[in-house]
């Protein structure tokens, strides 16, 4: 597995078992959640025959069960030991408040430099990953989106009702 879809791949597993964790759900219970992932890729301005990659992770809506999202980023700081990393509070955007009713919408990206081919074999991995989340999280659902240059495809996995 290549730079970015490791990264991203492992981030979303932390991420599915935290919520998991945080949220108290039992053996039987269901994980729901939707969220969106976009690639944005450009040429890049620093390496030759390569693109410039922003990945990006967030929740569309809201993700329930007062999810600590900046424990969580110090967590995984170790999976991202070559990129960029950040995390944005989307309640916090615009000056409002932290909302306090358990309901935490969010978005994290980091950054990475790759090769073409790289990237394409990187997202057919990460296809295939969202896929397994969702046969055995069948109320998870995501917006998986990638534009390369300005070229845009995107795809969703998963219903999000109960199967």
């Amino acid at each position: 597995m290549e730079g970015a879809a490791s990264a991203l791949c492992e981030i979303l597993r932390c991420l599915i078992i935290r919520w998991k964790c945080e949220t108290g759900m039992s053996k039987g219970a269901f994980l729901e959640a939707q969220l969106m992932i976009s690639i944005e890729a450009l040429n890049s301005k620093h390496q030759p025959n390569s693109l410039h990659c922003i990945i990006t992770i967030a929740s569309v809506g809201s993700v329930y069960g007062g999810f600590v999202l900046k424990k969580f980023l110090q967590e995984i700081q170790f999976l991202l030991p070559r990129f960029s990393a950040k995390l944005t509070w989307t309640s916090e955007e615009g000056g409002c408040s932290q909302d306090t009713s358990g309901v935490t919408p969010f978005q994290m990206s980091f950054e990475i430099d790759e090769k073409p081919r790289n990237l394409m074999t990187d997202c057919v991995v990460i296809k295939h990953f969202l896929h397994k989340i969702i046969v055995v999280h069948h109320k998870v659902r995501f917006n998986f989106s990638v534009m390369v240059n300005g070229i845009l495809s995107t795809e969703v996995f998963g219903s999000g009702r109960e199967r």
